[in-house]
């Protein structure tokens, strides 16, 4: 009390009043809506064109993954016929077409291939699942023709390459790194190489067939527990059954 008189406290200052603008006309409000989501669309569309060309390749790989992984050819199916030793051309060679398109569209401008005598998908004991391609490559030939038998010897290798299986989300993926195995093929007769398949029994396992002269053989082929190719060349000697004598006439 100051003179006689109570102390009062000031008043406090009113809170100013907060005025909001009237709410946006109904049509006009529609309008903004369709202007946000027509400009969401465009972003969209920007983002799908850049990506496109590696969307619809990646969807190419893999339907050509799954035609490899699917193929087989009938049994003694030639893949590589070389009906005279030396340099003359070979009578057939047969490449996959699935896996022309696969290898081409993964690894441009593609590989170089005399015949595909195996392609297919592996499942190693361990589970895991690898596309296999093996390519036949006539590397060599050796000419013995002034040494005392007079022969030329051809050299067909074995070459396995090794993929991980690719998925929406990444392209295939070739192992670089894996141990690719390796078979030589060596002959100094008419050579002839069939198409081979997966095992029934073991499907880490497959095999194709040989045939050079009247000699038959195989090579047989596994995909181990690390991933690796084992190849083996496994020469073996099938006579030849004697030709029947003609019925005699009565």
């Amino acid at each position: 009390m100051i003179g006689g008189e109570p102390l009062t406290s000031p008043e406090p200052n009113p809170r100013p009043q907060l005025h909001y603008a009237p709410p946006l006309p109904l049509h006009r409000r529609r309008a903004a809506a369709r202007l946000l989501i027509g400009f969401a669309i465009v972003v969209a569309l920007l983002i799908f064109s850049r990506r496109l060309p590696l969307l619809s390749r990646r969807a190419r790989l893999l339907y050509w993954q799954h035609q490899c992984a699917q193929y087989q050819l009938p049994d003694k199916t030639t893949v590589l016929d070389l009906p005279t030793p030396g340099l003359a051309p070979p009578g057939l060679v047969l490449v996959a077409p699935p896996w022309q398109k696969f290898y081409n569209y993964l690894s441009p401008p593609g590989m170089q291939s005399d015949g595909t005598p195996f392609l297919g998908e592996l499942v190693s004991h361990t589970g895991v699942h690898r596309l296999v391609a093996v390519d036949l490559h006539r590397n060599k030939v050796i000419d013995y023709s002034a040494s005392s038998n007079g022969k030329w010897l051809t050299l067909v290798s074995c070459d396995s390459r090794v993929f991980e299986l690719g998925t929406f989300f990444h392209d295939p993926r070739e192992d670089l790194l894996c141990d690719r195995g390796g078979a030589l093929i060596e002959s100094d007769k008419p050579l002839r190489i069939f198409a081979g398949s997966t095992d029934p029994a073991d499907p880490s396992h497959f095999s194709f067939d040989v045939q050079s002269g009247d000699e038959s053989s195989h090579v047989d082929g596994w995909l181990t527990d690390g991933n690796n190719i084992k190849l083996e060349y496994h020469p073996q000697q099938f006579p030849t059954p004697p030709a029947r004598a003609p019925a005699s006439s009565p």
